[in-house]
């Protein structure tokens, strides 16, 4: 498949673009209210959200560096990689929060018999808890899905690029199945991150400490 070159700047005003068409278009939202002994469910979605979603979802898996860097330091400020997961949360969530919503138009309408962009209705399904519960998951893989795959392939996530790093591998080719790993190791180390970051900020090339063992190490990348 064809990938697309972009600047790192033309993909800063692309996100920006496309963020604002999924979100500030009416978006997407699944909330409820307790009046009394009363509960009121309301889910919304609109259609531009969705398209916006399935575009930005292609974007991220499609783009690639125009320039190739000059310079490889195997060592990266660890304030670039904060700002970088907080970009690929945003990203992320905004391409799987609308399937979510998604998910919910779709079984009402399973059991209401038409389907709607948009639905209130009083009182809780039993496949309600079900249903968010399968969401959150959703959400939390593919999430695991959009940082490892560009490790797999040897790419950048947008993060990545914008905050101009890669992960790399000692070894050239690394899969898919071991990039996941790699990333469930990093969700784990965050956890615990009162004694990660600390140790990491003191590391001479300033890796988390699953890092050293797996082959795994963030690189600086520099243009000119």
């Amino acid at each position: 498949m064809k990938q697309l070159p972009v600047t790192r700047l033309t993909l800063i005003i692309l996100c920006v673009i496309i963020l604002v068409v999924v979100w500030a278009s009416g978006g997407g939202s699944v909330s409820g209210e307790q009046h009394n002994n009363d509960y009121i469910m309301r889910v919304s979605l609109t259609p531009i959200t969705l398209i916006g979603a399935i575009c930005l979802g292609l974007f991220a898996f499609l783009f690639r560096t125009k320039n190739q860097p000059l310079h490889y330091i195997p060592r990266v400020p660890l304030w670039r990689r904060y700002i970088s997961l907080c970009i690929d949360a945003l990203v992320a969530m905004s391409i799987v929060v609308p399937f979510d919503i998604l998910i919910f138009l779709l079984v009402e309408s399973l059991y209401t018999g038409k389907f709607s962009w948009q639905f209130e209705r009083h009182g809780v399904r039993e496949y309600d808890v079900s249903i968010g519960m399968l969401s959150v998951l959703l959400a939390m893989g593919w999430f695991l899905f959009y940082l490892s795959y560009p490790i797999a392939r040897g790419r950048q996530t947008i993060g990545h690029f914008i905050m101009g790093y890669r992960i790399a591998n000692k070894r050239s080719a690394v899969s898919l199945a071991k990039a996941m790993w790699h990333n469930v190791l990093g969700f784990l180390v965050l956890c615990v991150w009162v004694i990660s970051v600390p140790l990491a900020a003191f590391d001479s090339k300033k890796q988390l400490f699953h890092e050293s063992d797996d082959g795994f190490f963030a690189e600086l990348l520099r243009y000119s």
